[in-house]
């Protein structure tokens, strides 16, 4: 990949940049994506993403049993910012 992928939330608080080649690209319509308007998903290599700004701003939803997946938002916003691994704790 030439050009990284940058993204932010919608207050511009956290920014973030993908420069490798996405592993997948999916639309689902899963029940809890469904509730947050169906999510476009984008899986990359942890190598190949980065916090650029803001890392401190995103929190993180851990679900009760028997859901796994976390979630990350901004906590200024409210916008979805996928389950990145590298997420600081």
């Amino acid at each position: 990949m030439n050009q990284p992928i940058r993204g932010s939330c919608l207050c511009g608080g956290v920014k973030f940049e993908v420069t490798g080649v996405p592993l997948t690209l999916s639309y689902c319509h899963c029940s809890r994506c469904r509730k947050v308007g169906g999510m476009a998903n984008m899986s990359v290599r942890a190598e190949d993403f980065r916090w650029v700004q803001g890392s401190e701003l995103v929190v993180r939803y851990e679900p009760e049993a028997p859901f796994n997946l976390v979630r990350c938002f901004c906590r200024v916003c409210g916008t979805y910012l996928g389950e990145p691994e590298t997420h600081p704790k």
